[in-house]
């Protein structure tokens, strides 16, 4: 058993997720070959639950998931949702995340976000069952409080950037949502998910953190393309999924920032730790990199996760380190 099959498996060995709740029930999952995706499908599957998943390629779904899932091949922003049968819970986390898709395919990015948003707005309210967003902490744009971001805080975002793609197109998907809440009363979890890793990143992913590692790893030395003065809040990937599948366990729907408090840090500080762990050592290149290339315009990426923390039974079970350990080890296993 791989290293990333053992750590969930020990996880929901002592989860405080109400495993009854999801027992032989149907979950749909968009974007299911992502990061956050692949760990809903393989939680669900855990949990008893039967799993279909939307994904662009066929051939990169069975290869993961093998038979143990229902794999539909379409793009969420043009599916036909009368050829989908009756889901209990959907979990839309389909959207580009890369930050090189933002600067290649702006147009694609704010299809995926908001005509695939609202298609699976439509099929939640066909069959009448809660919606689960996987939204970003850049929605809040720039940081304009000196603090923390609260659920109820929105900064700002320069519209006519292209890299904006991204946030203003969640943005609009958040308040489709919202409103089919309103309209149609669709119950739904948006949440807002602090800087995301893990170890099973796609190979082209070139996010901060699959970025460090595949560099650390390959070249033993990382190489900064800024000061590495931004700080942000990061969670590992398991802590969102088991965060998100108490709240919908539990019913409690709403907006949630999904950070985890003993996870901030700035980037420098998220090299000098992955150096620590994989023996590399890292240097600042002068040049920095213009935010039109797809860095994220904001320097300040600080959640306020004591909403969430007042509901959860318990804490995150990886802090930064903990989870840097997991993220690398699960990457060594794709390498070798």
């Amino acid at each position: 058993m791989s290293y990333y099959e053992e750590e969930i498996k020990k996880i929901l060995a002592d989860t405080y997720i109400n495993v009854g709740f999801f027992k032989n029930k149907n979950a749909l999952i968009t974007g299911a070959t992502g990061l956050i995706g692949q760990y809903f499908v393989d939680f669900f599957l855990r949990l008893g639950s039967k799993v279909t998943v939307l994904v662009r390629k066929y051939s990169v779904a069975q290869k993961i998931f093998k038979n143990k899932v229902e794999i539909i091949e379409c793009n969420v922003e043009n599916i036909d949702i009368d050829k989908i049968k009756h889901v209990d819970y959907i979990i839309h986390a389909a959207s580009p995340a890369n930050p090189t898709a933002f600067d290649i395919d702006p147009i694609g990015t704010i299809h995926a976000n908001v005509n695939g948003t609202e298609n699976m707005l439509k099929l939640a309210k066909k069959y009448n069952v809660p919606i689960v967003f996987t939204s970003s902490c850049e929605i809040y744009g720039e940081n304009i409080y000196n603090k923390p971001l609260r659920e109820e805080d929105y900064g700002i975002v320069n519209c006519v950037k292209p890299r904006s793609c991204y946030t203003e197109s969640k943005r609009l998907a958040e308040n489709l949502i919202v409103s089919y809440n309103k309209q149609y009363g669709i119950n739904f979890l948006i949440a807002r998910i602090a800087y995301c890793y893990g170890g099973n990143f796609s190979a082209n992913d070139n996010r901060v953190v699959p970025e460090f590692i595949r560099m650390a790893l390959n070249k033993k030395k990382i190489t900064l393309r800024s000061s590495g003065a931004m700080v942000r809040s990061y969670i590992y990937v398991a802590d969102v999924v088991e965060s998100i599948l108490f709240l919908l366990s539990k019913k409690i729907y709403g907006i949630f920032n999904i950070a985890n408090r003993n996870s901030i840090t700035s980037i420098r500080e998220l090299a000098e730790n992955i150096c620590k762990l994989t023996c590399a050592t890292f240097e600042i290149d002068a040049e920095f990199q213009n935010d039109d290339q797809g860095v994220a315009p904001f320097t300040n990426g600080i959640l306020d996760s004591s909403k969430l923390e007042n509901i959860l039974p318990c804490k995150m079970r990886y802090n930064i380190i903990d989870g840097l350990k997991s993220a690398v080890a699960i990457f060594k296993e794709h390498l070798a």
